[in-house]
């Protein structure tokens, strides 16, 4: 399976100790879903899987040796 590219974007106010964003490298949307609330900050885990509070969207296709996991992630250290 070809790997995707993903990035994740919260809506709406990010606070202090939250994080805002990620680029993911995942097989499905649902992974890269997943492997964000992993990695989640104070906002918590399940606001990366919630459609209503994070968009998804495919943004690339990952090399043939990627890693699935975060690339990125954008932190509001306070």
């Amino acid at each position: 399976m070809q790997l995707k590219i993903y990035h994740l974007a919260r809506l709406g106010v990010t606070h202090y100790d939250e994080v805002s964003a990620f680029v993911i490298i995942a097989a499905s949307p649902g992974e890269a879903s997943r492997m964000a609330s992993d990695d989640a900050g104070d906002e918590g885990a399940y606001t990366w899987v919630d459609p209503a509070v994070t968009s998804c969207e495919v943004i690339g296709t990952a090399l043939p040796d990627a890693v699935p996991g975060p690339v990125v992630r954008s932190f509001h250290a306070g």
